[in-house]
């Protein structure tokens, strides 16, 4: 069976593509034994790690039926979300007090420590303190704080974390780039009933987006402003980060998909995840 060393990059909803890059890389032989991953991709990641992904997709595809607004507390001053509830949630799916060298595969959530200004790689410790810091988004989410360090998210520095996996012994390292700059487009289907469950769940989040942001003389909200100033980094660090680190194959998945706060459209994401694994996979073997 044909090892992997995979490495996730992040960019909040357009990670749920990472949930169908896995399944197809399982469906095409590959055995995935080492993960490193920003963000998005460190939480995917981590659930695939903890053999916890089917329960995570199917809480993603079910989100609607939960109060997103209650799941996510705002602060009175600086418009910050609180990720609390939300990780309390993750934390029952992989268990609050799971540690990294525990995992069967190995592991490594990226995060930028803004006290040391330095990356930091999580390869022990708690798993769900790792992913959470990983995930911080600078100015939307609060940064993690432990003995005197501050967490956010490790896309500032680096996005797409090959460099994490040089000690995997593996027969590929492959690397997904959810931010992308290509402008493939893709041919996914969801029933009416689906649909309309999205409609429900971007409901919940557009009363997010206002009152956190947006007014009538801005254009961009609070999580636009963010996350567009996060891409265009991002993409001018992924161009030093790929040349530092080989990689076998590279699978590139366009930001152009979704917003990074689509995050009602899971099934669609995840259905762009497995066609562009797919391609990447039968460009590769055309070439050998």
């Amino acid at each position: 069976m044909k090892t992997v060393s995979l490495a996730l990059s992040g960019a909040a909803a357009r990670g749920y593509a990472h949930i169908g890059v896995i399944r197809e890389l399982i469906n095409n032989g590959f055995k995935i034994n080492a993960i490193a991953g920003t963000s998005m991709g460190a939480v995917v990641g981590a659930m695939f790690a903890a053999n916890k992904l089917d329960e995570y997709e199917k809480w993603v595809k079910n989100l609607y039926q939960h109060d997103i607004i209650n799941l996510l507390g705002f602060s009175r001053k600086g418009g910050l979300i609180n990720t609390d509830k939300l990780f309390s949630v993750l934390g029952e799916m992989i268990g609050q007090n799971t540690l990294i060298e525990d995992l069967p595969i190995k592991f490594c959530a990226v995060c930028v420590d803004i006290i040391s200004k330095r990356e930091v790689w999580f390869q022990e410790g708690n798993l769900l303190f790792a992913i959470r810091a990983s995930s911080a988004i600078p100015s939307i989410f609060y940064p993690v704080e432990a003995n005197g360090h501050l967490y956010v998210d490790g896309g500032i520095l680096n996005n797409l974390p090959v460099g994490a996996l040089k000690n995997a012994q593996s027969d590929y390292v492959i690397a997904v780039d959810i931010n992308s700059n290509t402008k493939t487009k893709y041919d996914v289907y969801i029933t009416q009933d689906e649909e309309e469950r999205q409609n429900s769940l971007f409901a919940q989040f557009q009363k997010i987006s206002k009152k956190i942001g947006k007014n009538s003389q801005n254009r961009y909200s609070m999580f636009d402003v963010a996350a567009i100033s996060l891409d265009i980094m991002q993409n001018l660090l992924k161009s030093y980060r790929l040349a530092e680190n080989k990689v076998d194959i590279l699978i590139e998945i366009p930001q152009s998909i979704c917003k990074v706060y689509d995050f009602h459209k899971a099934q669609q994401l995840i259905q762009i995840g497995q066609i562009a694994t797919k391609k990447a996979l039968d460009y590769y073997q055309q070439k050998q």
